[in-house]
């Protein structure tokens, strides 16, 4: 009797305890949003000049120049954003609308940058509910008066090519040496029996070179006045170097003084990236091979784009005539690295 009576007792307990609540569960709305696809069609905008073409500029040289965007179409548009491609800068407000008709400007800087050659950068622009960039173009020649066109062919490889040659102001001038050797003149040009052009082509013929040794750079050498040297970069398809660390290394392979008097210098600035403290403090040894010249540093600063800035003086020996053209090897701690030093040295009646 007294066990069923607390067996009763418990039973009402559970019943009149409050039942136990679990962790809040929130509500769950649907998980799907409603959206426009993006129109496929390019953005009715009309870009104007396109291309910029901002013709012959030095090495180095920041030009800036605008587009006009002109909305064509019958409805609103958006700018979200103007995005470049390397060595050119573009200035523009974001989520900028045109109304139908409307123009704006769009403030591009063009570097032409250290190689010489004809190069196009492109400038996208993108629209709000279109997934096509409407795109202009900036184009310009970088040389030192001397146009140089390089074209492969086949053009999938890069050890067979014609360079085409043209003095920017019309003048003759006479092609001297390529890569230290006689130029392959390929459009019937003899040195012998005709007189300088203002035009040329010449034979860019790597074959014979093993992969691992090709040069870095297709060095022309000619007597025009501003344009002693003409430097053209060897794209290597088919050799990676042996990775390895590298504690510092130079923005760039080459120092090209250009024209030297006998018995002068010139000075070249390269930019120096990983560099452990001050590089003057950290230069171990300088060698130039073959020994044509004296290269040191004469200083440094900081580089906007980060490293350091460092400037050498190069010093031809006092017998040196001609063509000045030498692998420079910089020991940092410990560490190795080169670049090529390329130049002509004549006096400057010549």
């Amino acid at each position: 009797m007294a066990l069923a009576a607390l067996l009763q007792g418990s039973a009402q307990a559970r019943q009149s305890a409050p039942p136990v609540q679990g962790p809040d569960v929130p509500k769950q709305g649907p998980t799907w949003q409603e959206r426009t696809p993006p129109n496929t069609n390019p953005p009715p905008v009309v870009i104007e000049p396109n291309p910029i073409d901002l013709g012959d500029l030095p090495p180095n040289t920041k030009v800036t120049a605008e587009f006009r965007v002109t909305n064509r179409g019958e409805s609103p548009l958006t700018l979200i954003s103007a995005m470049s491609m390397c060595w050119c800068t573009v200035t523009s407000p974001s989520d900028m609308v045109l109304d139908p008709g409307e123009t704006i400007q769009i403030p591009v800087t063009y570097d032409s940058g250290p190689v010489v050659g004809w190069a196009e950068r492109q400038v996208l622009m993108r629209f709000e509910g279109y997934s096509k960039n409407a795109v202009g173009r900036v184009q310009a020649d970088t040389n030192y008066g001397v146009r140089a066109r390089v074209t492969f062919d086949p053009p999938e490889q890069r050890r067979l090519a014609v360079v085409a040659l043209e003095s920017v102001d019309g003048a003759a001038f006479s092609v001297l040496s390529v890569n230290g050797g006689a130029p392959d003149f390929v459009d019937g040009f003899e040195p012998g029996r005709d007189t300088p052009r203002a035009r040329y082509q010449i034979g860019w013929d790597l074959s014979a070179l093993a992969a691992d040794k090709l040069p870095l750079w297709f060095v022309v050498e000619t007597d025009h006045p501003t344009s002693p040297i003409i430097d053209l970069p060897v794209e290597n398809m088919e050799w990676e170097p042996p990775r390895r660390g590298r504690i510092w290394t130079f923005t760039g392979a080459n120092a090209n003084v250009r024209r030297v008097e006998p018995g002068g210098f010139a000075d070249v600035t390269l930019t120096l990236s990983g560099a452990p403290g001050a590089p003057m403090d950290a230069i171990e040894r300088i060698e130039v091979d073959p020994p044509v010249a004296d290269v040191r540093i004469m200083g440094m600063a900081a580089a906007d784009t980060g490293g350091l800035k460092v400037r050498l003086r190069v010093t031809p020996n006092r017998d040196h005539r001609g063509l000045l053209l030498a692998n420079v090897y910089v020991v940092a701690s410990g560490h190795e690295e080169s670049f090529m030093l390329m130049g002509r040295v004549v006096p400057a009646a010549q």
